[in-house]
């Protein structure tokens, strides 16, 4: 039997009806827009607040630059579904 193969700095990414790729952590950019895809289909605020709590776990991994464009992706979204509940 093959023992798995492991890759320490890369992130399998699925998207629900848009497939899924690997990312490296080598490639900020391509993980912060796969985030930002991410954040930008959660349905509800529960959600979306528990994968901002995972991305903070792995901010040590971002630049400081990078985990601010996320917030600001992250809070657009969180407003655009505080006005939809609200409604």
């Amino acid at each position: 039997m093959n023992s798995p193969t492991v890759w320490p700095n890369v992130l399998w990414v699925h998207i629900q009806g848009l497939g899924g790729y690997f990312v490296s952590y080598r490639k900020l950019e391509q993980l912060i827009a796969a985030c930002s895809t991410l954040i930008g289909f959660y349905p509800n605020l529960e959600v979306l607040d528990a994968v901002w709590s995972m991305i903070l776990q792995e901010a040590q991994r971002y630049t400081e630059d990078a985990l601010c464009r996320l917030e600001v992706i992250w809070e657009q979204r969180y407003r655009y579904l505080s006005e939809r509940q609200l409604s």
